[in-house]
């Protein structure tokens, strides 16, 4: 499987992971928002977003890099998903009201990513 380097755009919103090494803390590269956000690392679940397992607040505008704290750690070999969730104003993540984001054809946005304990 290829490294995974890339960027998702989508419109004014856009987030930037790469495969990385296990842990409790997911490094994001690059994070882009047309308003105050978030960032939350989902589990793979039969090849779609599952279950969440950190997130964190992002403002509006570009974001160059920050890391995300997880509640469980990631594991070697696995896939994660680094999905950009909106905030509805209450600057608290809850994932039943702060929906994933979605770009103009309402694909979600993310980004997928591996825990590797070398990666590229």
């Amino acid at each position: 499987m290829p490294p995974n380097l890339g960027a998702v755009l989508a419109g004014a919103s856009a987030i930037a992971v790469s495969d990385q090494l296990p842990g409790l803390t997911v490094a994001v590269n690059m994070v882009t928002l047309a308003a105050d956000g978030w960032v939350a690392i989902h589990e793979e679940s039969d090849g779609k977003p599952g279950r969440i397992l950190g997130a964190r607040r992002f403002g509006i505008g570009i974001n160059q890099s920050g890391s995300v704290e997880l509640l469980r750690p990631t594991q070697e070999g696995k896939v994660y998903f680094a999905m950009l969730h909106a905030d509805d104003g209450d600057r608290q993540f809850d994932h039943t009201k702060d929906l994933p984001l979605a770009d103009p054809q309402g694909n979600v946005i993310l980004m997928r990513f591996v825990a590797a304990a070398s990666p590229v």
